[in-house]
């Protein structure tokens, strides 16, 4: 999940990049250069057929091998299309239109993932990937429609006014953003009169109040749960079918304590700040290559490749950042969310326990790392500590404020350079 949502982020760089990349690698007029980008889209897709086919990944590990290989074959496709054959300045209103030119791309992308998940698995796990990815485009889409609009109709593109009527914008639509996200993943009530009872009190002890306590659908095969949303009538906790089965109701409430725990350390709140981070780190860069390496570029090699030489150095960035910036929090927010059973006065042994149960299910993936979230036997090993030793669990709180903070920091100053430079 992590690696295809990174993926994403690495095909809206490359979108956003397009209009900024003048020079082209073969300035061919407007039918050669589609001819050959259309064949290059075609012949990808027809790679990815043959490779589903013919090497015909049966284990879950060569899947998401093949699933890597599908993404950077699209990606690859991309880069050549906008980097070097330049098709978008043929079409000045695409080119002009941060929407037009995400709609363009995306659909195609999408087109070729699900060429893939179809001729991998089935036609269920096509649809079901697409359903996965699509909700994360209603706040982009938001962003690029308000600038788009803002350009169109005032000639406002750049400046604060634009800035802070996009970002107003860009909140809100995150805010509400769970509520179609539990729509395009299948989410339907907890049909468990009982369980749903059960753990309503638990909510109730807890005073989280949410807007639907949900079965998570669209991943039927998955051991897993969930939580959405900031703010109550727009927050749900989702539990998949086979967890609901596979799981005593005392387990169920550890995992559900678990998901309050995310809530209640503010983790949904924290994360788009973490996110954010990465714009941030390429931004930055950009500044650097802008007035340090940009003029050596041009003098060592042909302006045709300068764009992919800078490209290359944002994609590390952002697979540097993601990996460790954002796994860093991630399993430092995972293990908080763990502790928070003490909080609420569940047994440990029940958080433990349903771990275990997980990873015996999973096919005995005890010992399997994890760069977001802690191996399950890490997470086991640490919560018996814990009951060991009691001040582990404040002096861990005291480890993610003294991080978040600092990070905060960072950022903001980060932000007031791109800002101010």
């Amino acid at each position: 999940m992590y690696t295809q949502i990174f993926f994403f982020i690495l095909l809206l760089l490359v979108i956003n990049l397009a209009p900024e990349v003048v020079p082209i690698l073969w300035p061919l007029p407007l039918n050669e250069s589609l001819a050959i980008s259309a064949a290059l889209y075609a012949g990808v897709l027809f790679l990815i057929y043959l490779q589903s086919k013919w090497i015909r990944p049966r284990n879950i590990s060569r899947k998401k091998t093949m699933s890597l290989i599908a993404n950077i074959e699209l990606i690859g496709c991309f880069i050549f299309v906008y980097f070097f054959a330049g098709v978008q300045y043929h079409f000045p209103l695409i080119n002009n239109s941060d929407t037009l030119l995400s709609a363009a791309t995306l659909f195609l992308y999408l087109l070729g993932l699900g060429l893939f998940h179809y001729t991998s698995y089935n036609w269920l796990q096509a649809k079901t990937q697409i359903n996965f990815l699509l909700p994360f485009l209603i706040p982009y889409f938001t962003l690029t429609v308000s600038l788009d609009l803002l350009s169109w109709l005032l000639g406002i593109r750049e400046g604060w006014i634009s800035t802070i009527i996009a970002l107003t914008l860009l909140t809100i639509s995150l805010l509400i953003l769970p509520y179609f996200i539990q729509k395009f993943w299948n989410c339907t009530p907890l049909k468990d009169h009982q369980l749903h009872e059960r753990l309503e009190n638990l909510c109730r002890k807890a005073r989280f109040t949410h807007g639907g306590m949900n079965t998570w659908s669209i991943l039927p095969n998955a051991i897993t749960a969930g939580i959405i949303g900031i703010i109550p009538p727009f927050r749900y906790v989702m539990f998949t079918p086979k967890l609901l089965q596979m799981l005593a109701p005392e387990q169920i409430e550890a995992i559900l304590a678990h998901e309050i725990g995310h809530s209640k350390c503010k983790h949904l709140l924290l994360y788009p700040f973490i996110i954010f981070g990465m714009g941030v780190s390429v931004g930055l860069f950009f500044i650097f290559v802008d007035n340090t390496l940009e003029p050596h570029f041009y003098n060592y090699f042909s302006p045709h490749v300068t764009p992919l030489l800078i490209f290359i150095p944002y994609a590390v960035i952002m697979w540097l950042y993601f990996r460790y910036v954002f796994g860093f929090f991630s399993r430092l927010f995972e293990r908080q969310a763990d502790l928070y059973v003490f909080d609420l006065g569940i047994p440990p042994e029940h958080m433990i326990s349903s771990l275990d149960h997980i990873a015996i299910a999973s096919g005995g993936i005890h010992h399997l790392p994890s760069w977001h979230h802690f191996g399950i036997q890490e997470r086991i090993d640490y919560l018996e500590k814990a009951i060991e030793t009691p001040s582990l669990i404040s002096r861990h709180h005291l480890k993610v404020k003294v991080c978040v903070g600092l990070y905060l920091i960072i950022l903001t100053l980060g932000i007031f350079f791109l800002f101010w430079y």
